[in-house]
């Protein structure tokens, strides 16, 4: 949801230093797009501290996931296959410690497949989160950037010390 920035109410004197989708930094104040009320949130920058920036989520892994499930799958296919077409057992003839390692890797093939395709889906992608510590509101600001060690995050910082600076 894009928010839109006509709705936000400068402070007079007041210039942008940085802006993202849900995050402006000005000379004076922060204004971070609250979703859930569809409003802008306003915090003074002389009542936070130092945004303190962190990686989270981890790659997908979709590819090697289809693939490992799908050689793990097509391994036990060549064995359960023609025991349930012609009741035969084709791995049988190569002993019992053949039978074994073949079942023990197709297994570990679908179940490495089955967790990489999991992790996928289920975990959050990578990301850089940024808490921005405020001194007089029960909430801190926590605003997240795509991509693991983000040039938005960096700029960000360097804006935010600015804007210190400038108070």
């Amino acid at each position: 949801m894009v928010m839109n920035f006509n709705q936000i109410k400068y402070q007079p004197n007041e210039d942008v230093l940085f802006d993202s989708q849900n995050l402006i930094i000005t000379n004076k104040s922060i204004y971070v797009c609250n979703i859930s009320k569809s409003v802008w949130d306003h915090v003074n920058i002389s009542d936070t501290l130092p945004p303190e920036a962190k990686n989270g989520g981890k790659p997908r892994r979709k590819n090697v996931g289809f693939k490992l499930l799908g050689s793990g799958s097509a391994l036990i296919a060549v064995q359960v296959l023609p025991y349930l077409l012609y009741r035969t057992n084709i791995l049988a003839n190569f002993g019992s410690l053949i039978e074994s390692l073949y079942f023990l890797i197709s297994m570990a093939l679908v179940s490495a497949g089955t967790y990489f395709l999991l992790g996928s889906y289920l975990t959050p992608p990578p990301h850089t989160a940024v808490l921005i510590p405020c001194l007089k509101r029960k909430k801190d600001i926590v605003i997240s950037f795509k991509g693991w060690d983000s040039s938005e995050v960096k700029e960000l910082n360097r804006q935010y010390r600015r804007a210190k600076r400038i108070l």
